[in-house]
């Protein structure tokens, strides 16, 4: 043999050898990898553990076994949008996780066991299944199921049931309905007696839904229940106790409310110290013309009502309404003026006008003060039979919000603050009085020139010296 041979045959043993050396070391780390992608898969997917399971063929995804499906049972959106076409649940399974297909697109049918009975949150909030039928009485937590492209719904809950045909939902049962947010083909609801509770967000934008009827049985009403739908007119009982904020906001067609004079404010999203006055916003709906109330009045809940014209019951123990305006039951003092109004004249047999009526009152959000008033206000006119201007105290604010404190911790003075309230915000620019008239804003714009001024309490002054 050539030495060159011998030599080429050398070089491939030392070769061969480095190479099974280099094959050996990385072995351990190659299985390692292999072991951890498939206990991640497991894991996320198929654990063994798990007594539900799924399987994924030609866009029909199942998911069968018994009990709850397991919390890691998440699909990722970018990978299975548009792949999912059909979700079948077998008969066994008791839960759908929480965004257990959140974000995923293309869902255009489920299919619901006998044996399920909840589903979680944003489980299902991006699907767009036209018909939706349960089984059994299933618990759909917030944003479980997306209904905007829904036209057919029939669903089971304690009592009765809920149907969706035509655009017309009907709903008969007890106790808390579901929420129906979104849903485009929905057009009118009807709730039969027996429904005690409708939810947060129950029916909002639904832009299409341009009548509900709530029975006397409800008695609590949640945070945005019909915000963002084509409602023009809504009564809300008198058996309703409890109503969150903004129940109707967004609400651009809305022109007539009737609800409660007094009921417990479930929450605002504005201010903690807010809540307190029991107050309902519904604002941002520049259409409302009437409220009308259905029981007796506590003047704080209107604070926060913007509208033309009030009316309170025949038979309020306290107050009456003259021209959509709020007075004391004897007619003599003038309680509030609706903050949409532009233009008051104060009926005859009123004596005092209080400073509330226009200035409703206040609260605040951490360090800042904010005021609630009929800023749209520009024109006052006082009957001959007024005797003075007077400046009220809010008792109401004493009681619930002077724990309140600032980061000096110090109380806020609330008659003190009103009384020296910044006036820049007031458009009233004419009170008128047996002939006489006064532009409050002349003296306004003086005053706001300095920091601390008796805003309030000048324009108080003003108009009594004009009185007398």
């Amino acid at each position: 043999m050539s030495k060159r041979i011998s030599k080429f045959i050398t070089i491939m043993l030392v070769a061969a050898m480095m190479l099974s050396c280099l094959s050996a070391y990385n072995a351990p780390t190659n299985v390692y990898a292999a072991k951890r992608a498939n206990a991640t898969k497991n894991i996320k997917q198929n654990n063994k553990k798990n007594k539900v399971k799924w399987k994924l063929k030609k866009g029909v995804l199942t998911i069968y076994g018994k009990g709850k499906m397991p919390e890691s049972m998440t699909f990722d959106a970018g990978k299975y949008s548009g792949k999912i076409k059909k979700v079948i649940i077998k008969e066994g399974v008791k839960s759908v996780c929480d965004d257990a297909f959140r974000f995923v697109k293309g869902i255009k049918k489920i299919e619901f066991p006998k044996t399920l009975n909840k589903i979680g949150c944003h489980a299902f909030n991006e699907s767009e299944v036209k018909n939706v039928k349960f089984k059994s009485v299933v618990e759909l937590e917030e944003d479980a199921i997306n209904f905007t492209k829904t036209k057919y719904i029939n669903m089971p809950i304690k009592g009765g049931k809920i149907t969706l045909k035509n655009g017309v939902m009907n709903i008969k049962g007890q106790g808390k309905i579901p929420n129906f947010s979104e849903i485009d083909s929905l057009s009118k609801v009807n709730i039969e007696e027996g429904i005690e509770q409708i939810p947060q967000a129950a029916f909002s934008g639904s832009e299409n839904l341009k009548e509900i009827n709530i029975p006397s049985t409800v008695k609590e009403i949640g945070k945005y229940a019909f915000a963002a739908t084509g409602i023009e007119k809504i009564v809300i009982p008198a058996s309703v106790e409890k109503i969150a904020a903004n129940i109707v906001r967004g609400c651009v067609n809305l022109t007539e409310v009737t609800m409660p004079g007094n009921f417990e404010c479930l929450g605002s999203d504005v201010a903690k110290y807010y809540t307190d006055r029991a107050l309902t916003r519904i604002e941002h709906n520049r259409k409302i013309e009437t409220v009308k109330f259905n029981t007796p009045l506590n003047i704080d809940v209107i604070t926060s009502i913007p509208t033309n014209n009030f009316e309170v019951m025949e038979n309020d123990p306290n107050y009456k309404s003259i021209n959509g305006v709020i007075y004391s039951k004897d007619g003599k003092k003038l309680i509030r003026i609706p903050s949409r109004r532009k233009e008051v004249k104060v009926e005859q047999g009123c004596e005092t006008v209080e400073s509330s009526a226009f200035l409703y009152g206040m609260y605040e959000v951490g360090t800042k003060v904010w005021n609630i008033n009929c800023s749209e206000l520009q024109k006052i006119e006082l009957s001959s039979t007024v005797k003075n201007i007077e400046f009220v105290h809010d008792e109401f604010y004493d009681k619930l919000e002077k724990k309140n404190y600032y980061s000096d911790k110090e109380e806020l003075d609330y008659e003190k603050y009103m009384l020296g309230m910044d006036l820049r915000n007031f458009k009233i620019c004419e009170v008128s009085y047996n002939g006489k008239t006064i532009n409050p804003q002349n003296y306004i714009k003086e005053l706001t020139k300095e920091q601390n001024n008796n805003g309030l309490g000048e324009m108080v002054n003003e108009i009594n010296m004009m009185i007398k």
